[in-house]
């Protein structure tokens, strides 16, 4: 069985071992790469490495012979879409024991689906409505009397997300013991596969800042509660905007105030643990606070990513581990990076946490 490059054996290891993705190729080469056409809309993404500095990805027909019908995107047509992982032992890279993920948007099942999403976005919003204001009333003595916490505004938040989050899907959550007590600021990291990650991560009850990208902060009555509660704001592609993240990180961290990141840096595409960015764990060392590694499991079969308007029922898995202690940086990330992945399945780590 392979093992994550953190040395951690994944949650379920003693499942069929996962591919080694290194040095796969197609059983037939693809003669149809490219092409439109299939005779049946149900497609399957694979991913192999024909070298070690380059991923490619196929989908193919899910009733094809292996090695016919391949071509290179992963456009889903309406069918299935999901992540392949083979028997390393395989040379090929098929194998009958081929375990997919997949997100069914079809028949009565995706119209179930999107009919349920419709009813968490109206629930959502008009929830949010009346609450919003509230925080508005409550605003100047919030910044009279708690200007950096804003405990008041993260009641509300908090209250939203469980209100908006407990008729359509189920939260359950194990390692409270491990989170630090309530006015010792932290970092804490989590993963991050869906839209839904962020009403979930509340369910913890720890007043921390999110950092989220500035479009959210436009989204009516949510994003400008974000900005009443004194979220982070960052633009990705903006060098000053990183900066000034970090520098407002710190500032909340340095009064009393945990801040809250998905170091992957966007929704996983592929609902797969990928590898994490330094910027959480840099504010994390530079002011000597711990950090608390939350492997959340669940949220991306529910609401796929890129698929917002589905919603599929279920239970997501809020996993609290032990802090880390401050440190180096490279150790940090690679701490927590390890300890979020102990949580998940084999079959959700990409290859560069699996180390191939």
């Amino acid at each position: 069985m392979l093992i994550p490059r953190c040395g951690l054996v994944p949650q379920g290891s003693n499942a069929r071992p996962t591919a080694q993705l290194v040095g796969l190729q197609p059983a037939v080469p693809p003669a149809r790469r490219g092409s439109t056409r299939f005779p049946t809309p149900l497609h399957a993404e694979f991913t192999y490495r024909s070298n070690p500095s380059a991923a490619h990805k196929w989908s193919r027909c899910g009733h094809c012979p292996w090695g016919r019908e391949v071509r290179s995107t992963n456009q889903d047509r309406g069918g299935r879409v999901g992540s392949y992982a083979s028997n390393a032992g395989d040379p090929t890279g098929f194998t009958a024991a081929m375990q997919p993920i997949f997100v069914d948007t079809r028949g009565l099942k995706g119209a179930l689906a999107a009919f349920r999403a419709f009813l968490f976005y109206l629930n959502t919003f008009a929830w949010a409505g009346p609450l919003f204001v509230i925080m508005v009333f409550l605003t100047p003595y919030v910044l009279a009397f708690d200007r950096t916490r804003r405990k008041a505004q993260h009641f509300f938040n908090t209250l939203w997300a469980k209100i908006s989050s407990f008729p359509f899907y189920r939260v359950v959550i194990s390692g409270l013991e491990n989170l630090p007590p309530q006015e010792q600021p932290a970092v804490y990291v989590a993963n991050h596969q869906s839209f839904l990650d962020i009403t979930t991560l509340f369910h913890i009850n720890r007043d921390f800042k999110f950092v989220s990208k500035t479009a959210n902060f436009f989204i009516p009555i949510i994003g400008w509660s974000m900005f009443l509660t004194g979220h982070i704001q960052l633009d990705r592609m903006d060098r000053r905007s990183q900066q000034k993240c970090l520098k407002d990180c710190g500032m909340m961290l340095e009064r009393g105030t945990s801040v809250a990141f998905f170091p992957e840096g966007t929704r996983s595409k592929d609902g797969k643990l990928h590898a994490f960015k330094r910027g959480a764990f840099v504010v994390a060392s530079r002011h000597n606070v711990p950090v608390v590694p939350i492997t959340l499991d669940g949220t991306g079969d529910l609401m796929p990513n890129s698929r917002e308007y589905l919603l599929f029922p279920g239970t997501v898995h809020v996993r609290i581990h032990p802090a880390i202690p401050p440190g180096p940086v490279d150790a940090l990330t690679r701490a927590a990076e390890c300890a979020i992945a102990s949580g998940l399945p084999p079959e959700r780590l990409a290859p560069e946490i699996l180390g191939t």
